[in-house]
């Protein structure tokens, strides 16, 4: 079948390690160090995956994969913090 990856594949790891950092920080709090480590987890995971590359417009799919996913996160917390507030 089309489209799968395995378990030792670079994108079975990144979904693995996004994951771990929704399960972490899916509820948004009103505070400094909650902000300075949703950002470190993000900046962390982007680098492992290469986002620096994607920024220098570098055509690799997990990097671009990997840095739409950390953005889409921030949005999402951004949001629920924005909705809270109303």
């Amino acid at each position: 079948m089309k489209g799968k990856f395995t378990k030792e594949s670079k994108e079975f790891q990144m979904f693995g390690d996004f994951y771990a950092i929704v399960k972490e920080f899916w509820e948004p709090e009103n505070t400094l160090e909650y902000n300075e480590q949703v950002m470190k987890a993000l900046t962390e995971f982007g680098k492992k995956y290469g986002v620096d590359r994607v920024l220098g417009r570098q055509k690799d799919p997990v990097a671009i994969m990997a840095h739409r996913l950390a953005i889409a996160m921030s949005d999402y917390l951004d949001d629920r913090k924005e909705a809270e507030r109303k």
